[in-house]
């Protein structure tokens, strides 16, 4: 049985990158083409909050205590309240588009952003300030970099197999793990950045406990 209905949009929803849920699961983004609509499950239906239309392709993410949603696009990035009113809207991505989605890290204090095809992570306060450039010391990183309090979790090609590498705030590789396949598919990690999960090409799903 479903825990709530959900509701229908035209577009190419659902994709991973097109549909957010906060970490109660109270709240849930969804981004139908050019357009974010902020919904609250309610009396086990969606209802839509409020809805916004940033400038080009973006991604989006709700803060654990559920009273923000960062998006990021082209060049730029954004902070809301859930109540819809935009915080501030800054062009603060040197390099190129900002691949992957935003993550809420130290108490919801700092936001890091990725761009995979520069290698490249920004530290943004809560004030838009960037206040620093992490460059990964890889010759190719792809898939989703995940950012977590202090650490970075990234797949790198070497000899032409991926390994899944954890990095410093300082771009330094501190720990990395190679599957039995030689593609990793997709990554993930709790909140805390303590487990990660990893899939790969030879149909295996492994679970790493990170050591502090």
């Amino acid at each position: 049985m479903d825990l709530w209905v959900i509701l229908t949009f035209p577009a190419h929803v659902p994709s991973e990158e097109n549909i957010v849920i906060s970490q109660d699961g109270r709240y849930v983004v969804v981004r139908d083409g050019d357009w974010v609509h902020f919904c609250r499950k309610e009396n086990n239906i969606l209802l839509i909050l409020w809805k916004f239309k940033p400038i080009d392709e973006h991604r989006v993410a709700i803060s654990n205590d559920n009273k923000y949603v960062c998006a990021s696009g082209d060049k730029w990035i954004a902070l809301l309240d859930t109540h819809g009113n935009l915080i501030w809207e800054k062009d603060i991505i040197p390099y190129g588009c900002c691949w992957s989605p935003p993550y809420f890290i130290s108490n919801a204090s700092l936001i890091g952003v990725t761009s995979g095809s520069d290698k490249l992570v920004l530290i943004v306060d809560f004030e838009g300030r960037l206040i620093k450039e992490i460059h990964l010391r890889e010759k190719y990183v792809k898939i989703d970099p995940i950012v977590v309090n202090n650490f970075i979790i990234a797949i790198a090609e070497i000899d032409k197999a991926d390994v899944l590498r954890v990095y410093d705030w300082d771009g330094k590789a501190i720990y990395t793990f190679k599957t039995k396949g030689d593609k990793i598919l997709a990554i993930a990690c709790s909140l805390d950045g303590k487990y990660i999960a990893v899939s790969d090409n030879a149909l295996r799903v492994y679970l790493i406990e990170r050591e502090d």
